[in-house]
Formats: structure tokens, sequence, C-alpha cells
């Protein structure tokens, strides 16, 4: 199934956490549509102000100007437009968002959003929004990508090494067999990326505990939380959720705490010894 829009139109995925875009870009790629990417509110209102597009995928929750934010001043812009010109038509817009309680969703409407899509997402949740809020032609269409020559892959990801009782094995696997069927480098792509930006969110993360800094903790479990899931590292999440709750009720558990950075190292290994078997990384 492919998503049919012009090659000029686009929608705009506006998400600070490198892991979930990564994800959300492959997933908006497959189904054919193009998409140009904004870290936070600010930059999103860059990209708004210069481009068009048919649709915004807002996170909620980002540094520097979060959704709610950018959506309430993206609705003022369309307001001031609507004064000169009478054919201009809002955007719709949609919430990403870990949190799918009615008061999330009361504050999302109320800001001027148009509907919800609960973090993380599958490639059905995202067709069903897009099919939703999008003027689109459905075709059965196949996308072939270019496939990559100098990739090789364990014969079976049954025979990859890794501690299956820290990383969620189906999750895995998921990328794995998309991996196979379109020759990318999908697997070591996402895992390097969590990699990376996990080791940078655990070293705020002690800076932030250190300072007794309970909203910095707080948002920085939050990202934490929402890329492990998206690697299948369930448990850390979980852990990430816990402290996250905690925060918001004005204290940061040190206990929880000590047990995400224990649950990280045998994370981080788990998903290294994937990255041995799966080449081309």
């Amino acid at each position: 199934m492919q998503f049919k829009i012009t090659d000029s139109e686009k929608i705009l995925l506006v998400e600070d956490n490198l892991v979930n875009c990564e994800v959300a870009i492959d997933m908006l790629e497959t189904i054919g549509i193009n998409v140009d990417v904004a870290n936070n509110g600010r930059q999103a209102l860059d990209l708004y102000d210069n481009n068009q597009y048919k649709l915004i995928l807002m996170d909620c929750e980002m540094p520097v100007m979060d959704g709610y934010s950018a959506t309430r001043q993206i609705r003022a812009r369309e307001n001031k437009l609507r004064r000169t010109s009478t054919s201009h038509e809002p955007i719709p817009i949609i919430a990403l968002t870990a949190h799918v309680m009615a008061t999330t969703k009361e504050k999302c409407i109320a800001t001027g959003m148009d509907d919800f899509l609960g973090k993380p997402f599958s490639m059905s949740d995202l067709k069903s929004i897009l099919t939703k809020w999008l003027e689109i032609q459905v075709m059965d269409v196949l996308i072939q990508r270019q496939r990559k020559t100098d990739i090789t892959h364990s014969a079976n990801i049954d025979e990859i090494e890794s501690d299956w009782k820290v990383l969620d094995y189906e999750t895995i696997n998921k990328f794995y067999i998309k991996q196979k069927k379109d020759g990318s480098n999908f697997v070591s792509n996402i895992i390097n990326i969590y990699i990376d930006q996990s080791s940078d969110l655990l070293a705020d993360l002690t800076a932030a505990a250190g300072k007794k800094d309970i909203e910095s903790v707080r948002l920085i479990t939050h990202t934490l939380k929402s890329s492990s899931i998206n690697v299948g590292a369930l448990a850390l999440a979980e852990l990430c959720r816990s402290v996250e709750k905690t925060c918001s009720k004005g204290r940061i558990d040190e206990i929880l705490l000590n047990q995400i950075y224990q649950d990280y190292s045998k994370v981080d290994q788990a998903l290294k010894d994937v990255l041995k078997n799966v080449k081309g990384c």
C-alpha cells in the first residue's frame, strides 16, 4: 500500500528524539510520503513559514519550544492569513504523545491540535491517521528500494547471541526482517543512533540528578523511555516511566535512577551483540 501525493507535497515531522525520528521517517518513506524534519517547535515554525505542508506530526514535549507552543503559534499565523485570504485552510496537526490520557487529549485539542497518535505507533496506526486527514489516493504498490550490495546478515535472527531477557525479541526481529527485505542498514542505524543518544542522555541525567533538577530528570527519562521502547529495551523503558512519574510528583527516586544505570549497561551490551551479527553497520 502506498500513499500517493505529488512530489511537491510533504508532511512535517516535529520530533526531538533521534531514534523516534529514524523509525518514523522510515515508515513514511516506505509508504511514499515525502517528509521534512524539525527537532523542536522553533525549527518547526521556521519550516512552516517557508514551506507548504499537507499535515504536521507534532511531538508534544520537546526542548527549546514544545509542541503546544508551536501549535498555538501556527494557528495564530493561520488566523492572520485568513483575514486576507478566505481560501486559506488550516493544516491538520496530529499530536505525537506517549500520554493518551483524557487530560492530555483535552490539552492537545485546546491548543489547536486535531488528533492524536500514541507513541510508539505502528505502521497500521500511521496509515490510519494519514488516511483520515489527508486527501490521498491509496495504491497497492510495493516500493522497491535500491539494494545495497555490501550488507551481510546472519542466516536467522535466532543465530544472534544476545540477552533476550534485556531486549524484546519481537522488536529486534521486526527490524531484522525489514532489513533483510529491503537491503537497508536499518537495524544498525537504529541501534547506533540509540547508543549515541542514550549515552548523552545518561550523562545529562547524572548532571541533572546531581543538581536536584527534577524537571530536567523528568524530561530526560521521558526521552530515554520513548527511544528504549523503539529498540525493544522494555524493562529499561518501564524504569524510566517510573522515574518520570515520581518526578511529576515532585521528587527524584534515587533507587530507581541507580536501576536505570544498571539496566542500561545490560541493554548497551545486548545491542552491541546484535550489531556484531548484523553487518553493514
